[in-house]
């Protein structure tokens, strides 16, 4: 068949050029652009958004502890701060940590005044509430002690000797605070100290007991 006179004639290299698609232009990548490297170095870390991560407490060779987040040291469960670097245990489970606190003037003086209460005056209420009371009632117990007579000596003399080492130790520990050095006396070692002083009082109460029966014993005859 034939084509007629008046049908024009396509020809054929237009013909393959409308079906076959155009190949894209590349473009150059302009400066508004940033390179696939920098883009993704950009991008944000997830574990960078998230902030520091808080203090884990599992089961160690001490019982319960708590790793730092701060210094990675594992610290017993009863350390209310870091034997390391002193971070706040409270404030590492909100996933945040804070620096070593700031000893004052004032907190200093309370501390001479009173075992403990330096400590409370810059946050660490636990540990100087307990040196505190501890303080008041073995120095108010040594000092009952030693006015009911000479024969109680032996008692007061470890309620007296340990509130001394209470009150030095605080002190110590309340200056060592901002280098965050290690307690003196920490949550292990004081409850060392208490038992200490119990085991000597009670037993210096019953070398006071038998020095008293001796006497009266010797005055009877």
């Amino acid at each position: 068949m034939q084509p007629s006179p008046g049908a024009a004639a396509v020809p054929t290299g237009v013909a393959g050029a409308s079906a076959t698609p155009a190949d894209p232009v590349p473009t150059e990548p302009t400066a508004a652009d940033p390179p696939a490297s920098a883009r993704q170095d950009s991008a944000p870390n997830p574990a960078q958004a998230a902030g520091p991560s808080a203090a884990i407490v599992r089961s160690g060779g001490q019982g319960l502890e708590w790793d730092c987040p701060t210094c990675g040291l594992a610290n017993p469960i009863i350390e209310d701060r870091c034997t390391g670097c002193a971070a706040s245990f409270a404030q590492s489970l909100k996933g945040g940590s804070e620096g070593p606190p700031r000893v004052t003037i004032g907190a200093l003086l309370a501390s001479c005044l009173i075992p403990g209460m330096g400590h409370v005056a810059v946050g660490q209420t636990g540990t100087g509430v307990a040196r505190a009371v501890l303080f008041c009632l073995w120095a108010a117990g040594g000092a009952l002690l030693l006015g009911a007579g000479a024969g109680a000596g032996p008692a007061a003399a470890p309620l007296l000797l340990g509130a001394f080492v209470l009150w030095v130790g605080s002190i110590v520990d309340l200056l060592g605070l901002p280098y965050g050095a290690r307690p003196l006396l920490g949550g292990r070692m004081l409850l060392w100290v208490v038992v200490a002083v119990v085991i000597l009082a009670l037993l210096g109460g019953f070398v006071a007991a038998g020095s008293v029966t001796s006497a009266a014993d010797g005055s009877a005859a």
